[in-house]
């Protein structure tokens, strides 16, 4: 899920209403619109973001 430029992750499904999740991913105000969500559920994960903000230089979109 994905609010107020925020990953929210739960380790598994949420069995109740406003459960915290387990992890929150931040990049400093960076994220703008995260979308896009993937994993293998063993190794990665990856956010495709529709308003990065984190354009510093041309060329730098990679997040590990």
């Amino acid at each position: 899920m994905t609010l107020g430029g925020r990953v929210y992750i739960w380790n598994k499904f949420p069995e109740n209403n406003n459960q915290k999740p387990d992890l929150i991913l931040t990049t400093g105000g960076k994220f703008g619109t995260p979308r896009m969500i993937e994993t293998d559920g063993k190794t990665y994960l990856i956010i495709g973001d529709h308003n990065w903000r984190g354009w510093e230089k041309e060329g730098d979109a990679t997040l590990i």
